[in-house]
């Protein structure tokens, strides 16, 4: 059964989430937007995969490529560009050479007439041969853009193992995690512990996919199934963290401008994914922005009043409001990235010697609900 690749907008400013065509594509041409599509890491492997096989069409074939080579090579499709960058840096380290290699080849065999984005800057790849890979292999550069969602991603893994708590304790003690250690709270990072922890009582069908879709691509597969072992910790995270940076680099650059050619051109910015689990999160909790200037700060939480036979969601809105009172002082505040990823880099340690639950339980553990 061949993939399919989803082209989408990771925010938008009415309901429902968009995927491209020609046509749209054609209306930013004649708007003078560039539309930019950032690639994900399975497309470029499966670009790799089918050019060291002997029937590369047909495995780009099953793999969706041709059929997104179709709508952005359309007749109407101009100025699109394609941004591989992020994705050279999620692949493992002794494949890199090789999977940039085969992406140049299929743009020159089947895009010949698209370019790198006017202002793109050369991605300098790694030769080491280093096929596990983790948040501690990354550049250091990456490793600040990614620090507090992996940190925070790890916090929800751990903080989710004490059965003891309740639902609305466990959210507290994310939050207090991410306020008091981090000094950084990210908005989809807390939708995402927000999903993680909630209850199974009286949702309906949407929550209960905004619910899964999340707790796939994040967590568990599983409300209590818990991961093995540190490294498999590690890697959701770190794979979670590189989803997250992603759908971030998405919202900061979309409707920004950049200057071609002494002419200034807006950028119309997409997501390419064929994993489904990050496509049907993106679908399930969409990125509602208030307007075309509030960007990734202003997305939306939903309140879920809707719900019925729990507290949760009306104590989790309540809690979320306290705190940013709270914090209205730290919000032009610019976080120390390099500490964060030191606090990161300690969690991987801690990870590592086994001793993360105790550091948790004297730390950041609230428990106070009635």
């Amino acid at each position: 059964m061949s993939k399919l690749i989803h082209t989408f907008k990771s925010s938008y400013t009415d309901s429902g989430l968009v995927e491209i065509t020609p046509e749209i594509i054609y209306s930013n041409y004649k708007k003078n937007y560039a539309t930019n599509i950032i690639l994900d890491t399975n497309i470029l492997i499966d670009i790799e995969d089918a050019y060291q096989s002997g029937i590369r069409h047909k495995k780009l074939k099953e793999a969706g490529v041709i059929d997104f080579v179709k709508i952005i090579k359309n007749r109407k499709s101009k100025n699109v560009f394609l941004a591989p960058a992020s994705a050279y840096q999620e692949v493992p380290a002794n494949r890199k050479k090789s999977i940039e290699s085969a992406f140049n080849l299929f743009v020159k065999d089947y895009l010949p007439s698209f370019s790198d984005d006017p202002n793109a800057t050369k991605v300098e790849i790694s030769e080491e041969n280093n096929s596990d890979y983790f948040f501690e292999d990354i550049d250091p550069i990456y490793q600040s853009l990614m620090a507090c969602s992996y940190a925070s991603l790890i916090a929800i893994h751990i903080i989710d193992e004490f059965k003891e708590l309740t639902e609305v304790e466990k959210f507290q003690s994310y939050l207090k995690f991410v306020s008091d250690c981090l000094d950084l709270v990210s908005l989809k990072e807390l939708n995402i512990a927000r999903y993680v922890f909630a209850p199974e009582k009286g949702i309906t069908e949407n929550l209960r996919c905004r619910i899964v879709d999340t707790r796939k691509n994040f967590s568990k597969t599983k409300k209590n199934k818990e991961l093995n072992g540190p490294k498999k910790i590690m890697k959701m995270a770190l794979n979670g963290a590189m989803d997250l940076r992603i759908l971030n680099a998405a919202d900061i650059v979309d409707s920004t401008s950049e200057v071609s050619n002494f002419t200034e051109i807006t950028m119309d910015v997409w997501i390419a994914t064929s994993d489904e689990k990050l496509f049907n999160f993106c679908r399930s909790c969409p990125g509602i922005i208030k307007s075309k200037s509030g960007g990734a700060l202003a997305r939306l939480m939903e309140t879920h009043q809707d719900i019925k036979g729990t507290n949760y969601w009306e104590k989790t809105t309540s809690i979320i409001q306290e705190n940013s009172v709270k914090r209205l002082d730290r919000i032009e505040k610019t976080p120390d990235m390099d500490r964060i990823v030191g606090i990161a880099c300690d969690l991987d340690k801690k990870l590592k010697s086994n001793s993360i639950k105790n550091y948790f339980s004297e730390n950041f553990l609230c428990k106070t609900d009635a």
